[in-house]
């Protein structure tokens, strides 16, 4: 490629991605002008003011036919247009963005919802977005937003425009419900009972949309719309598909609904919806969903609705998956006090295993709701001889009142000398078994907490990881980056070549710190050239010296994050190959400093040619205590001094290359207190390696999928500290990222433990 071409091909490429984030700040809702995208390459403006006139800007007015038919005997034809101003981002979901929006001609708030950019070109996803703007045109009810028409902008994008709706969600005024988790359930409070009006509401809209034929399948809170003005409203039809009705759901003056045959989906089998809110049937990707399963349903929205979390909490999707197909969930009542049985009961029978055993109608259970709102029995619990009395005496406060005050003065007397001998007895008792006792219930208390800790910080640590993950997969694909690494893979020793990496790297450094708070993070390009050669760092420069860090221009092609496989040194170095697929290495110390680094890489292809040769590396460099610190999840306030009696610890398992002079056997310490600063709570120690014995290393390793108690547990921090010495008890919970399971085993097993450490009892 002589410079001419490489520089054309290098404008056309910065071009196109100048557009893309032009596309991405509109969709957003931001006016970025290109001026402000050209303000550093100038020469490229006339050719973007060029393609974004041809797109159509969406921060201009949007004018399209709302509808157009024929008239009487189509002599005459009517067109009717509206125009929108101040279009504002309002919500972004799975397959559409919504705008809010001011109809100019009639002067009212409304709603464009558009197909998300990135699915435009996916022919399931448009079929699946017509579809869902035909099925909420058409269902014809106060519990659904009403359509007011079908456009197309400039650009030749679809859109439809809904009602603004001004409120907040079920979602939100559930949070507000059980705000203090711990108290019990108030089942007098005005707030609950509001909320169960709602639910009602929404049991009848779906009743409807079942009376039309119409499966919703994704009911949850954050799907229903409480209006300012006490509407209750469903929202977010994208999944929704037809599958007729049986007998049951007919009522003569509705019809099925039939929809359109371009708006067909081909297949109501795939596991689509939101995991906690699915039915058995759903979740194991049943061919023939029913509306049995948006019963079951809004027997979920009930349940969290009584208790305030959903009813299935697993840290991996299959695990969840599992407890959902088997109906394992612990009933409202073991989760928060006070919830009322006639309620559970309904929860139970919405939420049951079997199809058939649930309510046969969304009305139904709507209504076992209003009767218990109206103090009446529910049909999903027989009533006891002792409710049927509290319900008696409810209605008839007068006459239970006066004869419950005569039996209590011909009581108390007796009452009160026979209690006051029993308790004294009782206290002594007590004293004695509660001396025997609380050692062990105060132990039994500390190791659950421990438990507790270490799954929750867990599931953080699993998130983070599986974010870089996923941003180094994307940033890997992307055309810009394999069109400048192909042009310096042809001329490697060319570093004029290097700089449009590392200006990708840059650009893609500061937007992930300001989308994702990655504030600490390195990005690096290494070549396929037999070398490795790293050509590209962001940031490129060293703060400590103002010079490119030492790391440009040298071979890496040994590096685990590189090649990939074990942390033992290849053999062969004249054959090594780089990564085919994503990767996490193994703990591993920096080339410019001696810090601990995690690093997270993916092969990088040209997205044209995805079968050629890999062109080169693409890797996000994590400090391993910037991402492991998660000591806030702990009960400790963070620079409590206490913290030496209760911390956290992240440990390597696996056998690691570390100190890059022998191959360790594992169980390397990436995180401990003692390498904290003494200003933040810490002891102020450098890192150093330094490895749990091989007993507890073992412990780890059989974990399995579960949460593990290490009883007299040794921190390896007493041979250089004596403040950690001494014996401690441990639990550990195992890393893991099943929804990589067809990458590399790096991946969906990382190797990496959580474990919260505690004093143990004199």
């Amino acid at each position: 490629m002589n410079s001419a071409s490489a520089k054309t091909a290098a404008d056309a490429s910065l071009v196109g991605s100048l557009l893309d984030r032009w596309e991405e700040a509109q969709e957003d809702g931001r006016n970025l002008t290109p001026e402000d995208l050209c303000r550093d390459c100038p020469t490229l403006l006339p050719e973007l003011k060029r393609q974004i006139d041809v797109l159509g800007a969406m921060d201009r007015r949007l004018t399209q036919p709302v509808n157009e038919n024929e008239l009487l005997d189509g002599s005459r034809s009517l067109q009717l247009q509206s125009s929108f101003e101040q279009i504002r981002l309002h919500a972004k979901g799975g397959l559409g963005v919504v705008f809010s929006a001011e109809d100019s001609r009639l002067h009212r708030r409304v709603a464009l919802k558009f197909i998300r950019q990135r699915l435009l070109d996916d022919p399931p996803s448009r079929q699946q977005f017509a579809l869902e703007a035909e099925i909420t045109g058409r269902l014809d009810h106060p519990g659904v937003v009403p359509v007011h028409g079908l456009g197309e902008t400039v650009d030749g994008q679809s859109f439809y425009v809904m009602r603004f709706v001004q409120g907040e969600s079920m979602d939100q005024a559930l949070a507000q419900l059980h705000v203090d988790a711990e108290a019990p359930l108030d089942e007098h409070s005005s707030a609950l009972r509001r909320l169960l009006g709602n639910l009602v509401s929404v049991c009848k809209t779906i009743a409807y949309a079942h009376n039309r034929g119409i499966l919703h399948r994704d009911i949850k809170p954050a799907n229903v719309m409480l209006g300012r003005y006490g509407e209750t409203l469903v929202v977010d039809w994208g999944l929704a598909i037809p599958v007729g009705r049986d007998q049951r759901f007919k009522l003569e003056e509705e019809q099925t609904l039939m929809v359109s045959g371009s708006s067909r989906v081909h297949s109501s089998s795939s596991q689509v919806g939101t995991p906690a809110y699915m039915s058995p049937e759903q979740a194991s990707g049943s061919e023939s969903l029913q509306p049995a399963s948006d019963i079951y349903s809004l027997g979920a929205t009930l349940y969290k609705l009584l208790t305030g979390r959903v009813a299935f909490d697993a840290p991996t999707m299959p695990e969840m998956r599992q407890q959902i197909i088997r109906g394992t969930f612990p009933r409202p009542t073991q989760v928060r006090r006070g919830v009322p049985k006639a309620l559970e009961a309904v929860c139970l029978k919405a939420m049951a295993l079997d199809p058939t055993a649930r309510y046969a109608t969304a009305l139904e259970l709507g209504e076992d709701v209003e009767r218990y709102l109206n103090d009446e029995p529910v049909s999903a619990l027989p009533e006891s001889p002792q409710a049927r009395l509290a319900r008696w005496t409810r209605r008839h406060r007068g006459v239970a009142q006066t004869g419950g005050a005569l039996c209590v003065v011909l009581t108390l007397a007796g009452l009160g000398i026979a209690s006051w001998m029993a308790s004294v007895a009782q206290r002594e008792s007590a004293a004695r078994a509660e001396a025997v006792s609380a050692r062990m219930r105060a132990e039994q208390s500390l190791r659950d907490v421990s438990a507790a800790e270490a799954r929750s910080i867990a599931r953080a640590l699993e998130s983070q990881m599986d974010q870089r993950l996923l941003v180094a997969e994307e940033a890997a694909a992307d055309r810009e980056l394999a069109s400048a690494l192909k042009a310096a893979i042809q001329q490697p020793a060319n570093r004029e070549l290097w700089k449009p990496v590392n200006a990708y790297l840059e650009r893609q450094r500061a937007h992930w710190a300001k989308r994702a708070g990655f504030e600490a993070i390195n990005w690096f390009v290494n070549l396929n050239d037999g070398q490795g050669t790293q050509i590209a760092r962001a940031p490129e420069l060293d703060p400590a010296t103002g010079q490119p860090y030492h790391s440009l221009g040298q071979p890496f092609q040994t590096r685990q994050y590189f090649r990939g496989g074990s942390p033992d040194p290849p053999r062969d170095v004249d054959r090594i190959k780089p990564i085919s697929g994503s990767f996490i290495a193994a703990p591993h110390r920096s080339t410019n400093n001696a810090i601990p680094k995690a690093t997270f890489t993916a092969p990088i292809r040209h997205p044209d040619d995805p079968e050629a040769e890999i062109l080169g590396v693409l890797g996000l460099a994590v400090e391993v205590y910037d991402l492991t610190n998660l000591d806030r999840y702990l009960a400790a306030e963070p620079d409590d001094r206490s913290r030496l009696d209760q911390m956290l610890t992240v440990v390597y398992a696996k056998p690691d290359y570390f100190d890059e002079q022998k191959l360790t056997s594992g169980g390397l310490v990436m995180q401990h207190v003692a390498f904290r600063p003494e200003a933040a709570g810490g002891a102020g120690l450098p890192f150093r390696p330094l490895y749990v014995d091989q007993r507890v290393r073992q412990a780890l390793l059989e974990t399995g999928d579960r949460t593990t108690i290490i009883e007299d547990y040794r921190d390896p921090l007493a041979a250089i500290d004596r403040r950690f010495a001494g014996s401690w008890s441990a639990a550990a919970v195992p890393i893991e990222l099943p929804q990589f399971e067809g990458r590399d085993l790096s991946v969906a097993d990382p190797g990496w433990f959580i474990v919260v450490q505690r004093r143990s009892s004199p």
